[in-house]
């Protein structure tokens, strides 16, 4: 590094050490956890190939992106873990800790902007539990350095410059405030094979029949070490390898909100309203695939409930199918979409539930659950004449 590299480098070093502990947030560079200084460092390295940052204060997230089909890619890069931000009660317990109890926020989350959306890089659950925190009323205490990547770089380049920064937060060569679980290596490992194919530089982009498998395990292995200070067991390796490199695998995508629902129920079914409580006698609801697994569902609501007197009269339900987040395969995935459509199937032509007047399934939605080309959305309609689920374009 010439001198007036080193000099630049050390003038936005020192305005990042000023931004962040004039807000009384840690030095990262004197952090007691290391990786503070390996992200920082990264980011100094960033900034000498063109990027750009900026230190956002009081932020409203509202333009954080969510994990869809949109932007399935840059989470899978960005974001290895199978569990995204975390545990719903971990993320509850960040916001009172955050909003109500009022504790120092020690260390500054680190987000990239792409595409005019915020992904985060480092910090996700306490972006969660900001996000929480700001929902639930209170002003927005969250603050994040921001880093936009340079036009002129090809979009694996800048994946591959942040998913560094996505990894050295979750390596465990120190204690880190969640462990990675399998799925969650498996992950990072299919991100980063996939920025080395796309580079044409690296070994990896060439034909993957005429590299031996061999060489790509060595590989694999150097860089769970390496990266994350993960040396598994050849039995556990192995686990891992085959979940990155069979076609049969894919990445689970953010749930679904009730606005996401909202959506893709009326623009598949632009005649029916999304109403969670009976209006006219219809009304829709997510259902779990465990549920209908469990058997026997019964889609009971307070209007049946409170009914004055006996009638085989059926109101009509829509439901939209959540499967198990840890189902990650695609032939798991098409075997409970297609079991959940005959578990319906069965309870519509039940004549039990028709005499008792439960409610008839009429439209069902199946949204894509994993990031594979043939797990699609699909819904169907009940056809009264077949007795049974028809497919609806979508």
């Amino acid at each position: 590094m010439s001198k007036t590299q080193t000099k630049i480098n050390n003038i936005e070093k020192q305005r990042i050490i000023n931004c962040l502990t004039n807000k009384k947030y840690n030095n990262p560079w004197k952090d007691a956890d290391p990786r503070q200084q390996t992200i920082f460092d990264h980011i100094l390295a960033l900034l000498q190939k063109g990027y750009t940052w900026r230190f956002d204060t009081s932020m409203t997230l509202g333009n954080l992106a969510k994990n869809t089909a949109v932007t399935e890619y840059i989470f899978s890069i960005l974001q290895p873990r199978n569990e995204k931000a975390g545990d719903r009660e971990g993320i509850s317990q960040y916001a009172h800790e955050f909003y109500v109890l009022g504790h120092r926020l020690k260390r500054v989350i680190v987000m990239a902007e792409i595409q005019s959306l915020l992904f985060t890089l480092a910090g996700g659950k306490r972006t969660a539990g900001h996000l929480l925190g700001i929902k639930s009323g209170h002003t927005s205490l969250c603050d994040a350095i921001v880093l936009i990547p340079p036009s002129n770089l090809e979009e694996y380049e800048i994946l591959d410059d942040l998913k560094f920064i996505s990894d050295a937060s979750n390596a465990e060569n120190t204690d880190a405030t969640r462990d990675m679980d399998m799925a969650s290596y498996a992950n990072a490992l299919r991100a980063k094979w996939d920025l080395l194919c796309r580079n044409p530089n690296h070994w990896a982009s060439a034909n993957m029949g005429n590299i031996q498998e061999l060489k790509i395990r060595q590989w694999a292995k150097s860089f769970l070490k390496s990266v994350y200070s993960y040396e598994p067991v050849e039995s556990v390796f192995g686990n891992i390898f085959n979940q990155v490199f069979s076609q049969d695998r894919g990445q689970v995508y953010e749930e679904l909100s009730t606005d996401d629902i909202k959506r893709l129920w009326s623009s598949t079914f632009p005649n029916q309203e999304w109403v969670e409580e009976p209006v006219n006698g219809q009304c829709c609801q997510v259902v779990a695939y465990s549920r209908l697994e469990r058997q026997a569902f019964i889609p009971i609501n307070k209007e049946w409930l409170k009914r004055e007197s006996f009638s085989t009269q059926r109101d009509e339900v829509g439901v939209v199918l959540k499967l198990d987040p840890r189902a990650d395969s695609i032939s798991t995935v098409l075997e409970h979409k297609e079991k959940a459509r005959q578990f319906l199937t069965e309870y519509n032509n039940c004549s039990n539930y028709e005499e008792a007047g439960a409610a008839l399934v009429t439209r069902v939605l199946f949204p894509s659950h994993i990031n594979h080309g043939d797990d699609k959305l699909t819904a169907f309609e009940w056809v009264k004449s077949k007795q049974g689920f028809f497919p609806v374009k979508v």
